[in-house]
Parts: structure tokens; sequence; C-alpha cells
């Protein structure tokens, strides 16, 4: 499912340290599909087409988890986008 512009919060480990992220991704590229890489199978994450800040934290207890298959990944993500708030409720900003 190619998309515009998309927003995905996920926890992503630098140098050991798990932090939350969030990653932009490109135009017209199919998110199910990035999100097998960033932030990889079997981690929790949350898609937006906008937020309102900065996310300093999030809580991914229930959140999707990326799948082998871009189809239910993007099913998840459908899901979040036609009612984002409670999504965005589990979300802290700057």
């Amino acid at each position: 499912m190619a998309q515009n512009q998309m927003k995905i919060v996920c926890p992503i480990t630098i140098g050991g340290v798990e932090q939350t992220k969030t990653l932009t991704t490109a135009t017209g590229v199919d998110v199910g599909s990035f999100v097998k890489t960033k932030p990889g199978l079997g981690k929790p994450f949350l898609a937006f087409n906008t937020l309102p800040g900065t996310v300093t934290a999030a809580d991914f207890d229930g959140a999707p988890i990326v799948d082998a298959d871009a189809a239910v990944n993007n099913a998840a993500i459908t899901t979040m986008l036609a009612d984002p708030q409670p999504y965005l409720d589990r979300l802290t900003f700057a």
C-alpha cells in the first residue's frame, strides 16, 4: 500500500539502548514493507499521517507488531489511520 509521507513511531536500538524514534517515510513507499526493515519483524509500531509535535516517549502496549506479511502490516496501518486519536494518546510530546 503506497502512501504519502508517513510518520512511524517505533523502538529502535542505538548503541545497545532502545529509544523511541519517529521515522518519516518517503512518498510512495509501501509502508507495510518499510516497517519490516525499521523497526523490524516482531517489533511494535504506530503509524500516523502527521504528528502534532516531537515524540519523546510512547506506550507500545497493545500496539501492532510488525509481521512478515506486508498486507498484515498495511491492514494495521489502515486501522490506525482511520481513528488515530487512541494511538496519539499513547505518545508523549516534547
